[in-house]
């Protein structure tokens, strides 16, 4: 989950080290003198810099700075990071909301346009760079302009997860009966519990189809901004001498044996 493996990928240290398992502990506790993984490109003389959800905020408080980042320019983190649905239609307080709003509203936006600044200045400056941006989706709420939600085909032809049942004699700390800290899957004014492990407690079909077809709309708002960074690196010229890197702090399973959510011991997620 977020916090844990985001201290132990930018830590380069196991859960293990880090005592880190939940929302409450950080490395920095057990390890104030590790160095992190941009701290690292820091003292080789590179500029180290941030956007959005790098670490899961506050964890360590302050993004870790000033040990991780330099000094050259701020930390950037905007607002707008989670979007509660604000339409008033059937879809207000749902999860998947396929919205009107510009692309500028949304901070993945406003993130990577910051990045994309911080590159410009690292060019400008002839500094060598270590830049690191953090995008929010495909975390709830599935929030994004309505083009990405019409990429897809129409919800009816959304397919459904091949297995709707945890397995037989799973453990029942194997399971979550929750998504993301809620009781009940929200979308398009359906409003049906979390699902117990019984495939017969599935939500309807319909329910499905469109919370998978949002997560979708939703990774795929995420590809656009990897795709504008990495336009920028063609357009001044350093594709060629960069190294880019993804990583993803968890999975979700999208209905696979019954669990919608990223708390989860299985492999499909």
């Amino acid at each position: 989950i977020c916090g844990p493996s985001r201290n132990s990928f930018l830590s380069g240290r196991r859960p293990q080290r880090t005592q880190s398992w939940n929302f409450l502990n950080h490395f920095r506790e057990v390890g104030p003198n590790w160095v992190s993984l941009p701290q690292w490109f820091k003292q080789h003389n590179y500029t180290a810099l941030a956007t959005g959800k790098t670490y899961h905020p506050n964890l360590p408080p302050r993004w870790d700075q000033p040990l991780s980042w330099s000094a050259d320019r701020p930390y950037v983190f905007a607002e707008n990071g989670y979007p509660p649905c604000d339409r008033k239609d059937s879809l207000q307080n749902s999860m998947v909301c396929p919205s009107a709003h510009p692309d500028s509203w949304y901070a993945d936006h406003s993130d990577a346009s910051a990045t994309i600044a911080d590159l410009e200045y690292a060019l400008r400056a002839k500094k060598r760079f270590f830049l690191v941006y953090g995008a929010h989706r495909p975390h709830l709420p599935w929030n994004v302009p309505q083009r990405f939600w019409e990429i897809y085909p129409p919800t009816e032809s959304v397919s459904v997860a091949e297995h709707e049942a945890g397995p037989r004699g799973m453990p029942p700390i194997a399971f979550t009966y929750e998504v993301d800290g809620q009781p009940t899957l929200r979308s398009f004014g359906a409003a049906v519990p979390v699902p117990y492990p019984d495939a017969s407690t599935a939500p309807p079909a319909n329910v499905s189809r469109s919370l998978r077809k949002g997560y979708y709309a939703a990774v795929s708002w995420t590809d656009h901004q990897v795709g504008r960074l990495l336009d920028a690196l063609d357009e001044h010229a350093v594709a060629g001498e960069t190294v880019v890197a993804l990583a993803g702090d968890h999975g979700w399973a999208l209905g696979e044996h019954n669990i919608w959510g990223k708390h989860s011991n299985f492999e499909v997620a």
